[in-house]
Parts: structure tokens; C-alpha cells; sequence
């Protein structure tokens, strides 16, 4: 990972990328690694 907790991961991503993320759906990457389409699309676009 290139960072050492969730919560480094969420600052690291919600500063670079200037957007509000969807807290569960950005745990679930983090935690898992991965997501199905539907859930990039919501984490991405916040649509569903």
C-alpha cells in the first residue's frame, strides 16, 4: 500500500483528487483492493 492506514489512504486520495468520496465504498478499497464496475462508477462519478 503506499500508505500505512485507511485513514493516510483517504487523505492521500481525497487531496489529490479534490473529491468528496463515498466513505464506504473508499474502505472497501482499501480494505479489499478492488471493486466491482458499478461500485467505480458510484465511487467516481457518485452515481449509481
Amino acid at each position: 500500500y503506499i500508505c500505512e492506514t485507511y485513514d493516510d489512504f483517504k487523505e492521500f486520495v481525497t487531496d489529490y483528487y479534490e473529491i468528496d468520496f463515498d466513505e464506504n465504498l473508499l474502505e472497501k478499497l482499501y480494505t479489499d483492493g478492488k471493486l466491482d464496475v458499478n461500485e467505480l462508477s458510484q465511487l467516481i462519478g457518485g452515481e449509481s
